[in-house]
């Protein structure tokens, strides 16, 4: 009859409003959450990189007033020891700090991106020298093989932080009186190929499948005790892929490592 008909789209519609109000109420929801996790994103982001903008000049003062010491207090052998101790922490300190903020500026996107034309010889030599006071420490041998015309396209900086990284994680898992290799040759499929080999402490199957994952902890202490989050590495991979290239490691614990990235030629 026209009453039950009636009575049907009444109770229909009533029914398709209930829906729609309760559809209504979920996405209000859903959007006033993805704001929070969207704010709470941001203020992540703002923390590492006012903690790493405001430790930054600090740590730079400790450095050189620590240098300065050790060298003012070298005719005490005992007290230079003391100095150079404090010197060595201190920038590795320093370095994970610049791990902290390059890979904070990487994920807010505000790290610029320009690929050209890098002398791969030229970026290695540099970072073998910010490193010299380690591998004097160490007393480690370097062994360097690269083309004189050896060029790759890539972002300047990220490259830099990459082979700085890799130098320093070598020199870090390095017992005194060690060698790391550093060979650069351009393949027969137009892709540069840089391996950083060490004669250091090695790593096992386990510990190789955790590394390049944030979720994973890979903090274990370098022969001397110098700090290591893992960071780096998670950094050297994102900022090689960026640019077109790959990242792999092998190890045999107790015998060493080697760290290989490739590079796109032109």
């Amino acid at each position: 009859s026209a009453l039950t008909i009636f009575l049907l789209l009444f109770y229909r519609n009533r029914k398709l409003k209930r829906i729609n109000h309760i559809l209504s109420e979920q996405n209000r929801i859903i959007t006033d959450q993805k704001q929070e996790l969207a704010d709470l994103y941001a203020l992540k982001d703002r923390f590492y990189s006012i903690i790493a903008h405001d430790l930054r000049g600090p740590f730079n003062g400790i450095l050189g007033l620590s240098d300065v010491l050790a060298e003012e207090l070298r005719p005490d052998p005992e007290l230079s020891k003391l100095a150079q101790n404090l010197h060595s922490s201190a920038l590795g300190l320093y370095s994970l700090l610049e791990n902290l903020l390059q890979w904070a500026q990487f994920q807010q996107g505000s790290m610029p991106f320009k690929p050209e034309r890098l002398h791969l010889g030229s970026l290695i030599r540099q970072s073998l020298e910010i490193n010299r006071v380690m591998t004097t420490k160490k007393e480690i041998r370097f062994l360097l093989e690269t083309p004189a015309d050896l060029f790759a396209f890539a972002d300047r900086s990220m490259v830099e932080v990459v082979i700085r990284i890799l130098i320093s994680n070598a020199i870090k898992f390095i017992s005194s009186a060690g060698e790391i290799q550093i060979l650069a040759k351009k393949n027969d499929r137009d892709v540069v190929e840089v391996s950083i080999i060490d004669s250091g402490i090695g790593m096992s199957e386990a510990m190789i499948s955790n590394l390049f994952m944030m979720n994973k902890s890979n903090n274990r202490k370098g022969t001397n005790g110098e700090p290591s989050s893992g960071l780096g590495l998670i950094i050297s991979k994102e900022f090689i892929e960026k640019n077109g290239g790959t990242i792999t490691v092998k190890s045999d614990q107790g015998k060493g490592s080697r760290f290989t990235f490739t590079l796109p030629a032109n």
